[in-house]
């Protein structure tokens, strides 16, 4: 069953689809680098989120869940290593650093694991796991100072979804 609810399209009780940009403010500022200015910075977005085991694996084998990051620029961006990080503790905004430098590639898509298996092989695992009940995921980016901008949130409700 479809739902739209606000900025979501529920498409199951553990998977949502984004459908409009709800947070995200960056301050731009002329000595971010070329390879990120704030246009850049904002090309990347949280766009799917599904908090539950499904039927989707990693390449171990496991099912958990994970986040989606899309690219909507038109030229490849590096989420580079110490730059970047994807947090469901909003008192802990680097709750996991992107340890490698991580290339999208224009208008695609990659797929974090939210396994707390912390490591980058074949895929991108995050040292926590998202709640399947209610949550919110925030992505950052890190200026050359260390000082962190949130570039995009997602909130999810699964009770509101499968209540409805």
């Amino acid at each position: 069953m479809k739902l739209f609810l606000g900025a979501f399209l529920f498409l199951s009780s553990s998977l949502f689809i984004r459908v409009s940009n709800l947070v995200t403010s960056f301050n731009e500022d002329s000595s971010t680098t070329v390879a990120f200015d704030s246009v850049t910075v904002k090309s990347i977005k949280i766009n799917r989120v599904s908090a539950t085991a499904n039927q989707f694996k990693n390449e171990f084998g496991y099912n958990s869940g994970w986040i989606e990051l899309e690219n909507t620029a038109d030229q490849t961006i590096c989420l580079q290593d110490g730059k970047w990080s994807i947090s469901n503790d909003l008192k802990n905004v680097s709750l996991y650093s992107f340890k490698k430098n991580i290339t999208i590639a224009p208008h695609s898509k990659i797929v974090i694991w939210c396994d707390k298996l912390n490591v980058v092989q074949t895929d991108i695992h995050s040292n926590f796991k998202l709640n399947p009940q209610v949550g919110e995921i925030r992505l950052y980016h890190f200026d050359d100072d260390h000082n962190h901008k949130c570039v995009d949130s997602f909130r999810y409700n699964n009770t509101t979804a499968a209540n409805s």
